[in-house]
């Protein structure tokens, strides 16, 4: 991913972003490690929740830890490169596959295993492509894009 701003200004406003989601972090030389991001399984939990993006689920609490590198490069712009450790989103998936491994041998258990398949396939496409793949990275993008906007404005 690359922006307009500076390093310096691109590290504090990620900083804020995860903050907000409650992941604390360290920085160190316009390198950001989350240290501590929030296990949230079920039940009622506002860091789970967003109201910043079109489905309302905070991407960060499917990952385990992020490492985000932000660095210069040529004709003023910033190169960020984020690295992503997802291990806690195969947990579900793991859960249901179990599922589906128990319920084939009750009578009736091919139907169920095939809407659990269906269940754990459609939470991979969200768990994975949708809140990793697209939320996460647009949620980066969408405070760098504010900063530019209020930086041109001014």
């Amino acid at each position: 991913m690359v922006t307009d701003a500076d390093p310096q200004t691109t590290v504090e406003l990620i900083s804020k972003l995860l903050a907000k989601r409650s992941i604390k972090h360290s920085i160190v030389n316009n390198h950001i490690s989350s240290t501590h991001i929030p296990f949230i399984i079920l039940g009622f939990d506002w860091r789970r929740y967003s109201r910043d993006n079109f489905i309302g689920y905070n991407p960060f609490v499917f990952i385990d830890k992020i490492k985000i590198n932000v660095e210069s490069d040529s004709e003023k712009k910033t190169k960020l490169d984020i690295t992503v450790i997802q291990v806690r989103s195969y947990v579900p998936i793991i859960i249901m596959i179990l599922i589906i491994l128990k319920v084939r041998t009750v009578e009736f258990g091919t139907f169920a295993a095939i809407i659990f398949a269906i269940i754990a396939v459609l939470y991979y496409l969200f768990a994975f492509h949708l809140v990793i793949g697209h939320l996460l990275t647009s949620e980066i993008k969408r405070v760098l894009k504010s900063n530019e906007r209020e930086s041109k404005s001014q």
